[in-house]
């Protein structure tokens, strides 16, 4: 049983700068691409990069400054809020942190919106 968290959003932009990567799922693309009133193939060119994955092809991910900042982050802010990605939505509520008291307790240190 996973564990039950509370978490209320303190808009510091602080999960953004952690490092890592956010994979775009199926048609991420193109809902950032209109979000940014650009081509869906201007934007896979300038803002995406792909990874090999093991057998099962490859992902594709945004990506990230040079010091591991999202590259939609600005002034603290997702440059993008309405159309990002799963991944960056569904924060902190991700199987890895509910299920691992370890991993709760180190996005807890970066992210103060975790209770």
């Amino acid at each position: 049983m996973p564990n039950l968290i509370r978490f209320t959003c303190q808009k510091c932009g602080a999960c953004c700068k952690v490092g890592g990567y956010v994979f775009l799922k199926k048609g991420e693309a193109e809902r950032i691409a209109a979000k940014l009133a650009i081509p869906p193939e201007e934007f896979k060119k300038k803002y995406t990069k792909k990874y090999i994955k093991w057998i099962f092809g490859y992902c594709t991910s945004l990506i990230s400054s040079e010091a591991g900042v999202c590259i939609f982050l600005k002034n603290n802010r997702c440059m993008i809020y309405d159309a990002r990605p799963e991944q960056c939505s569904s924060w902190p509520y991700w199987k890895k942190i509910l299920n691992n008291k370890t991993d709760l307790m180190l996005a807890k240190l970066y992210c103060k919106g975790i209770e």
